[in-house]
């Protein structure tokens, strides 16, 4: 958590492991690659894989590392990270967390326990204090604009589901234009960037926001020109999008 107690990244012992383990059972898990090029390992030679990891719930000690990184955003692309053979994990593609204190907090059978956790700036880095702050601030706006679009289109989709009454067409209509159904077998990634229609969209948008996050995370140096206005259309795009949503939301509940 950081220091507000917002939960940055969360682990569970009831995480779900997928299967096969491509390291276990390669053979496996090449049938999968061969029904979808884009999982997650197929890129790549199998024998990179890193072992499927989840927080055990077994008692005595037990290692587990965090990334450094936001909690994922469900259907935002994950990479492999380095090529090192049976030691290559699945990165998610969200921001850094910043230099701070945290709270690494346990809970088990009803228990809770904490450890403070400090976060430290490589001493290499030079980058003035102040454009660091700039671009966690930056990535963190971006980040939590994704997060709160992604959980507008789900409950979107849920929304258009249950629209199915000739009265409710019109409505339907309106819902599918700004959180359209996914194309079945897309790649994952940021999201689509543009909707067909050239019309901002629920996950469009999201994906506008994750890029102009990731953007700012490949170095310890202050934002450029380019990516501080990449932010602003997407803050201006969040904006007018969310409105769109809400507005449509209201009149939902209005009938």
């Amino acid at each position: 958590m950081d220091p507000g107690g917002k939960v940055i990244r969360r682990y569970s012992s009831s995480d779900t492991i997928p299967g096969p383990d491509p390291t276990l059972n390669s053979d496996e898990y090449n049938k999968i690659c061969q029904r979808n090029t884009n999982a997650p390992h197929c890129s790549v030679p199998l024998y990179w894989a890193a072992p499927n990891f989840a927080l055990s719930s077994r008692a005595g000690m037990h290692r587990f590392s965090w990334d450094m990184r936001f909690d994922p955003i469900d259907s935002t692309s994950k990479s492999e990270g380095g090529a090192v053979p049976h030691r290559t994990y699945i990165v998610t593609t969200t921001p850094w967390a910043p230099p701070g204190a945290y709270t690494v907090r346990l809970e088990v059978d009803g228990k809770i326990y904490t450890q403070p956790l400090k976060l430290v700036l490589d001493p290499r880095v030079k980058t003035p204090a102040s454009a660091m702050a700039q671009v966690a601030s930056l990535s963190r706006e971006m980040y939590d604009g994704a997060v709160a679009l992604r959980s507008a289109y789900v409950t979107a989709r849920a929304m258009s589901d249950r629209l199915t009454s000739a009265g409710d067409a019109a409505l339907k209509s309106q819902i599918d234009s700004i959180a359209p159904a996914p194309t079945r077998g897309a790649r994952p990634g940021f999201g689509q960037r543009q909707a067909p229609s050239g019309a901002p969209t629920l996950e469009s948008v999201r994906a506008e926001m994750m890029a102009a996050a990731m953007a700012m995370q490949g170095a310890d140096v202050a934002p450029t020109a380019r990516q501080v206005d990449a932010v602003t259309k997407a803050r201006a795009q969040y904006k007018d999008v969310m409105a769109r949503w809400n507005a449509l939301a209201a009149k939902r509940g209005s009938q």
